[in-house]
This record gives structure tokens, sequence and C-alpha cells, in this order.
């Protein structure tokens, strides 16, 4: 019994190396080998909890402590609100009035039974930003208002009625962002300057423009991928100093008004330099009484219209443009 035993043992010594090495072959059943699923390495991994309502700097102190947030509120060490799943048909995160410091971070946020409110509402806030954050079905993705310096990186935005909306939110930023499957225009700003939008994809907007700028000055645009929208790429409104420069703007549809890849309404100082403007349902680049614009070093063609065309502007540079095949 003893020598059986010892057998035993030996067996199992010498076959379990084996088997983590994977020199052994899988069994088969009926001619069809059996193999392991994979492991999926790197998925997010979320706690669900019920919407984060926050109305004043307490109400953040209270969250913090519940919760144990990582940071203190300093603009040095942020509280870090992160890892969340909140998956409901009120307010998601809504978060006002707070002088506190905090970061969004990796985050899902989604309705359960349909479009419905706010994914993140933020307004008047000291210092805040949102990274790594997936924000679908809400009619209002992410809704920022009263709030300076405001950062945003690397989000999915989609399914909603409106995308990102900027009021009175100067200095911001909006980076490497995905934005798609919106009703009304991908990323709205209106009465902030200095925003910089840079590296974001943006389409399938159904009825708006894919960046809209409304009232706000000295936006900037860098390396972005608008398609697919239904009232131009790029739209802005009595807004000065735009510049885009490095874009790709392309296949905008018609669905109203003046289609166009870039449309200046009233827009002057404008710098629109080495972008990829083509195949859009009407004008690659118009102009309504907007003066002084630089249009420099782009690639214009396919546009249905013109390539480019300007009404009531004064003043207009354009050189070293390749226009083709417009119209």
């Amino acid at each position: 019994m003893q020598h059986a035993q010892k057998a035993l043992v030996f067996l199992i010594l010498l076959v379990t190396p084996l088997l983590l090495a994977g020199a052994i072959t899988p069994a088969t059943y009926n001619g069809v080998q059996k193999t392991q699923t994979p492991v999926k390495i790197s998925l997010p991994s979320y706690e669900d909890i019920s919407p984060i309502l926050i109305y004043n700097d307490f109400d953040m102190d209270n969250y913090a402590s519940a919760l144990s947030w990582d940071g203190d509120g300093s603009p040095a060490t942020p509280y870090i609100i992160e890892g969340y799943s909140i998956v409901n048909d009120t307010n998601s995160i809504w978060i006002q009035d707070v002088t506190l410091s905090f970061e969004i971070r990796n985050c899902y946020i989604s309705s359960e039974t349909g479009v419905s409110d706010d994914g993140i509402f933020i307004e008047n806030v000291t210092q805040a930003a949102i990274y790594d954050t997936v924000v679908v079905n809400k009619t209002h993705l992410i809704n920022l208002w009263d709030t300076p310096d405001i950062y945003i990186e690397n989000c999915t935005v989609s399914e909603g009625v409106w995308g990102i909306e900027l009021y009175n939110c100067s200095g911001a930023t909006i980076a490497d962002c995905d934005i798609y499957f919106v009703t009304y225009d991908g990323i709205e700003i209106q009465i902030s300057n200095n925003v910089l939008l840079s590296n974001n994809e943006i389409t399938e907007i159904s009825n708006g423009a894919g960046i809209k700028i409304d009232s706000s000055d000295h936006v900037t645009l860098l390396g972005n991928d608008i398609s697919e929208c239904s009232s131009s790429g790029v739209w802005a409104i009595d807004s000065l100093h735009l510049y885009a420069e490095d874009n790709i703007i392309h296949e905008n549809w018609f669905f109203t008004g003046v289609m166009c890849g870039i449309h200046l309404d009233g827009s002057s100082y404008a710098r629109i330099i080495d972008n990829d403007i083509y195949q859009n349902a009407r004008n690659g680049i118009y102009l309504d009484n907007s003066d002084w614009v630089n249009i420099t070093d782009n690639d214009i063609y396919c546009n249905s219209d013109h390539g480019i065309d300007a009404v009531n502007s004064i003043i207009v540079n354009v050189e070293r443009n390749n226009i083709f095949s417009n119209g």
C-alpha cells in the first residue's frame, strides 16, 4: 500500500509540471479538441454605485470620506473619483459650487432604459479633470458650465443628444476623445475663450456640427478627425482668432443651411493651415462676414460645391493650397 501511495505521488509530481508547461495535449471529445478560454487582459473593472450628487464642499468631503477617495481636494492632490459604474435614468455625476479640486477617472456612465438626463454635469467648480471615462445614452453626455481650465482626455462619448458642452469654460482642453452617434453637435463651445481641442475623433453627428464654436475667441483645433456630421465639420459663429491646423475634415453631409468642412460666420482673423478638407457636401471652406482670414497650405478637394467660397468677407489671404476637383 505504501508503495502504491508513493507511486501515485510520483505520478502527480511528474504530470503536473507537464500540464502547466503545455506538454500534454488537451483532451478531445468527439474529435474536437477542448481548449481553455483565453484570459482577457486589462479590462476595466468598475464598482457599481448610486449617482454622485454634490452641491457644495461639505458634500464633496462627505463623499470622499464615505467612499475612501484618494487625495485631499487640494490643487496638488485632488480627490480621485475612480472606477465606478453608474447606470441610472437620472443625473449620474452632478457636481456644482465646489472649491475643492477633483478628477473623474476610469468611470462608466449610462442610462438604464433609454437616453435620459445628464451623464456628467459640472458647474462653478475651481479645478476639475475627466480622464478615461465612458459616457453613453444620456441627454447631455458631458455638460460643463462656469468652470475654467477644465481638462478632458481619452473619453468616449456616444449615443446621446448633446456630446461635450462647454459654457463659460475658458482655458478648457479636450484631447484624444471619441465622440460619435450624437444628435446635436459633437463638441459645443459657448462663451469660452482660449479652448484647445486636439486629436479628437468626431463622427456620426445626425443633426449638428462636429465642432460648434459660438462667441468664443482664440479657440485652437489641432489634429482632429471630423466626419459624417450634418451641419458642417467646424462651424464658428462670432468667434475671433480661430486657429485650425492639421485637422482632417471630410465626408460631412448636407442637412440644412450652408454645409461645409469649415464654416466661419462673423468670425474674423482665423488661421486655417495645413488641413485636409475633402468630400464635404457643399463647400470645403465657407466664409460669411469673416475678414482677415489666412488660408494656407491646405488640401481641399472633391467637395461638391466650392473649394473655398467667401461672401461679404474682405482681406482674405489664400496661398499655397492644393485645391482641385470641387464643384
